[in-house]
């Protein structure tokens, strides 16, 4: 995540509209800064590369997509977006590929399969616990618990459910669950305002949001401290930019 933020700021910030402009400009200094900008970009694309994350790649791809449509859906922008649509494509299939093979070839032991296995523990766990959940920070003892049900464990430690949904229901229970579906509900709905009161930030905010929730079908992007603070800043700056305008009476 604290590679996917900061690529998704910097793509929103310096799309192909202000591409474009400093390039038109022709001067020394807009040809280091646009320099400066790709180099920073490509080692931040580096990083998640080498991570081997699919699920921050999926999310990623997802969370572009969504700043593509609302900032350059116009019939202006329409070569680029075909040019980054065949870049998506191409690495969406080779990177099916490559997971397709390392499923195939790597056994029971991939990492999908790990993550099956503590599904279905979590699963059960919900089935045996569903209204009050297991309680916070219980999930790794309880986990360990269950092995029993299923035979062989691929992972001797899971401190969290892998799915983001599936950690709000086991750790805070139904309620909990209820609530955070309900705080994205009324994100979704603040943020079309937000992005009328300020475009890029809107935009921004929507990507962010899009990106944790992608990745959290496969991860746990929430219940940690950090991660916890850079949800509740996305959802604070969303409310205040879609806030800001209705209470200056305009």
């Amino acid at each position: 995540m604290f590679f996917a933020i900061p690529l998704l700021i910097g793509i929103e910030k310096f799309g192909f509209e202000e591409f474009q402009e400093l390039c038109s400009r022709k001067e020394k200094a807009e040809l280091w800064k646009i320099g400066a900008i790709f180099l920073s970009l490509l080692l931040i694309l580096l990083n998640l590369f080498l991570t081997k994350s699919y699920g921050a790649w999926l999310a990623i791809v997802a969370a572009l997509i969504a700043i593509l449509w609302l900032k350059y859906r116009n019939i202006s922008q329409k070569k680029y977006l075909a040019i980054f649509a065949i870049i998506i494509l191409v690495f969406l299939a080779w990177a099916s590929v490559n997971k397709y093979n390392s499923i195939v070839n790597s056994n029971e032991r991939s990492s999908l399969a790990s993550r099956f296995a503590i599904w279905k523990s979590a699963g059960l766990m919900i089935e045996n616990n569903p209204l009050f959940g297991i309680g916070p920070g219980n999930f790794n003892e309880k986990y360990l618990e269950y092995q029993k049900y299923f035979p062989p464990y691929l992972e001797w430690s899971a401190p969290q459910p892998h799915n983001v949904f599936l950690a709000f229901w086991l750790e805070s229970g139904l309620v909990g669950l209820a609530g955070f579906l309900i705080l994205l509900f009324y994100f979704f709905r603040d943020n079309k305002i937000a992005i009328k009161n300020n475009r890029d930030l809107g935009i921004l905010f929507l990507a962010i949001m899009i990106y944790i929730l992608i990745h959290g079908l496969v991860d746990t992007t929430y219940w940690r401290n950090d991660l916890a603070v850079v949800f509740w800043v996305i959802v604070a700056a969303n409310l205040y930019l879609a806030e800001t305008k209705n209470k200056s009476g305009q």
